[in-house]
């Protein structure tokens, strides 16, 4: 349940026109909400699967 809350949670951040399989793995059984969630969209922004922010970012990467 935690790990479905998890990624309904992000979809707003979430491209749109694909479709995703997300599997969880033995570890998530034990884990808690945050972590699960951190996770996920950690490994989605990696995969280039998150929506461009809209926040202004300067060169040194920091939030204008």
């Amino acid at each position: 349940r935690l790990f479905k809350e998890s990624a309904r949670s992000l979809l707003p951040q979430i491209d749109n026109g694909y479709n995703y399989v997300l599997l969880a793995r033995n570890g998530a059984v034990d884990a808690e909400y945050a972590n699960i969630k951190k996770t996920l969209e950690h490994l989605l922004d990696k995969a280039g699967c998150l929506k461009k922010s809209e926040i202004p970012v300067n060169p040194d990467n920091k939030a204008l």
